[in-house]
């Protein structure tokens, strides 16, 4: 009898185990994914994604009405959804539609990204600022000197760069590529 225990003791174990290793959440973003490199038609296909990337011929346009659409959602620390949404999910939410995978953080995407001057940013380009001399905002540039960004204080809105406050915080711009 003490012998069944066990043995279903360890079938009992081994479900559990299939289990949870059928349950573990995908990877949203892979360190071997190149900037500028291309998906496969068969993954876009798989993803459901609408574009395939290369960044001179990216819609401009879109990513300013994608962008546009989330105007009002709340900030939410570690959101990433339209009840709530911190920034840097708000910038990967974005490009994600378009079909381009970010990092998730920030930082992260601060060292994805080619570093462009300031003069020369581009609709699309993320905008980085800094407390400190640690990149922890993110906007998303949509021309005439204007960001959208997820605030703190204000959720998802559209923000001069001529702000002192964001001026006095400029990190960098950088562009996917």
């Amino acid at each position: 009898m003490e012998f069944i225990s066990k043995y279903k003791a360890y079938l009992l174990f081994i479900f559990l185990g299939i289990v949870l290793i059928s349950c573990q959440s995908s990877v949203r973003f892979s360190s071997d994914f190149k900037a500028g490199e291309e998906k496969s038609t068969q993954e876009n296909k798989k993803s459901n994604k609408k574009y395939e990337y290369n960044y001179e011929t990216l819609p401009k346009s879109k990513i300013v009405d994608l962008a546009e659409s989330w105007i009002g959602v709340p900030y939410s620390y570690g959101g990433d959804t339209k009840n709530g949404v911190d920034c840097s999910a708000f910038v990967q939410l974005i490009y994600s539609e378009m079909g381009i995978e970010l990092p998730r953080t920030s930082k992260q995407q601060f060292d994805y990204t080619s570093k462009v001057d300031y003069n020369e940013k581009q609709v699309g380009d993320l905008i980085f600022f800094k407390n400190k001399n640690t990149v922890n905002h993110v906007g998303l540039y949509i021309g005439n000197n204007v960001m959208i960004h997820s605030s703190t204080s204000k959720g998802v809105i559209k923000q001069s760069l001529s702000d002192p406050y964001y001026q006095k915080k400029y990190a960098g711009t950088g562009r996917i590529k």
